[in-house]
């Protein structure tokens, strides 16, 4: 049988940035100087034009990765063809909320880079709408079998991995309205 699970709500797409330091210095002092934030200036495609970058995605090596917010107004719904199984809270999966745990999760660190050469940072743009729509087929299913992996970024504590039995299902159809950025050194 075909079962689909789909994420509504509020996610990030992300990206870990590098930047050569004496760039990163040069980009600070123009930022000072115009005295805007960091999101003006790195989300800013004719700023970045000037560095040779025609978007922010390619200050990342890595292509964006998306994340699901554990925000209470999102809601996953997992359905076996066009039929309801359940439907829950994204934050549900916080196992910080509550004294037994709900879902199968376990936390995913998000890796950390150091080099005395380069700047590291991470990009994070706000979505809302379909933030993932993940297929998978089984003869049968049960919702001990879904497993949740977590992660966070700053104050973002996001949803970063659905696997069911041993398989880590993709996202094959995302479709979300850009709301917002941040720039999280």
């Amino acid at each position: 049988m075909n079962y689909i699970i789909n994420l509504f709500g509020t996610g990030i797409r992300y990206w870990h940035c590098e930047v050569d330091q004496d760039m990163f210095d040069e980009m600070n002092r123009i930022r000072i100087k115009n005295q805007v934030e960091w999101e003006i200036v790195l989300f800013n495609l004719e700023f970045l034009d000037y560095y040779g970058f025609s978007h922010w995605s390619e200050l990342s090596s890595c292509p964006g990765k998306v994340g699901f917010l554990l925000d209470p107004q999102n809601r996953i719904e997992i359905k076996k063809g066009s039929k309801l199984i359940t439907r829950f809270l994204a934050n549900e999966l916080d196992t910080d909320t509550t004294l037994f745990p709900l879902y199968d999760t376990s936390l995913i660190d998000v890796p950390i880079f150091e080099n005395a050469h380069s700047k590291y940072f991470t990009l994070i743009q706000f979505e809302k709408g379909l933030i993932g729509k993940y297929k998978f087929e089984s003869e049968s299913f049960s919702i001990e079998q879904m497993h949740y992996g977590l992660s966070s970024i700053g104050k973002n504590k996001f949803l970063s991995q659905v696997q069911f039995g041993n398989t880590i299902i993709e996202s094959n159809q995302e479709d979300g309205l850009v709301t917002g950025c941040e720039v999280i050194f």
